[in-house]
Parts: C-alpha cells; sequence; structure tokens
C-alpha cells in the first residue's frame, strides 16, 4: 500500500538546513573577499538611476564640434530617459564633446547635450551615453 506523507523527515529537515547555512555560509564568503579587496558589494543589490529608461528605437542627428574635430553623425537612440538618451553610432565621440541633436529636417536644435560615457562593442559600434544640459530662462 502507498502511504503518502505531508510532513518532510527529520534527514529532509537536516539537509534543508545544511543546503541553507552552506548557501549563507558562501555568501558571507564572498562579501569577506569582495571587502578585503575593496570592491563595491551594494550595486547588485538596488538600481542606482535617479530616472527610469524607456527602450526607444529611433534615429536622430548629432551636430558636433569637439576639441579635435567637428561634424553631423546620425545616431541610433537606444533609450531614453528625463536626463538624456542612450546612443549607438559607428563613429566615437570623445566623453566631454557637446552636441547638438537635432530630430526632422529643421536646422534648429531639439537640444544640447554632453557625451558622459563612450564604450567600443566587439562589432565596432560605439556605445554612448548623452546627458542634457538645462538651463534655466532668464
Amino acid at each position: 500500500m502507498l502511504q503518502l506523507t505531508t510532513q518532510p523527515t527529520r534527514t529532509q529537515r537536516a539537509d534543508r538546513r545544511t543546503r541553507v547555512e552552506d548557501r549563507d555560509a558562501m555568501v558571507e564568503l564572498l562579501h569577506t573577499r569582495a571587502r578585503a579587496l575593496n570592491w563595491r558589494t551594494d550595486h547588485l543589490a538596488e538600481e542606482r538611476r535617479e530616472y527610469s529608461r524607456r527602450r526607444v528605437e529611433s534615429r536622430i542627428t548629432a551636430m558636433f564640434a569637439g576639441p579635435s574635430r567637428q561634424g553631423v553623425l546620425p545616431l541610433d537612440i537606444v533609450d531614453t530617459s528625463a536626463t538624456g538618451l542612450g546612443v549607438t553610432s559607428t563613429t566615437e565621440l570623445e566623453v566631454g564633446t557637446r552636441v547638438m541633436l537635432v530630430s526632422g529636417n529643421t536646422p534648429i536644435p531639439d537640444r544640447i547635450a554632453t557625451v558622459v560615457h563612450c564604450v567600443c562593442d566587439d562589432q565596432g559600434r560605439f556605445h554612448m551615453g548623452l546627458r542634457y544640459e538645462f538651463h534655466r530662462a532668464a
């Protein structure tokens, strides 16, 4: 006759306690080693961005004048937030370069932004973060 048990056996409870204790000990060991190497351990626990991002698939034109060059560059928008854009391009822009963002066919800039980071991926595309410049009216 088949007997069904709803309560875990003493051995099953002991095995579960051992697994939990082993996992907790491993997490504590990793945190201890990270602190010894001066690594931050809290960065995965929370989102550090102040404003949420929205995924966008669009294009925009950037007119720029940097210390070493100037020009017009098409950018693919990846995401947007209240404070800036995430974009990709085949051309690198130096960090600190100010760009005038123009959408559509008008030569009047919609926004002015600054390149805050630029990283090249393994396919040769540059992923850039642009932070909007905010100016108060007089």
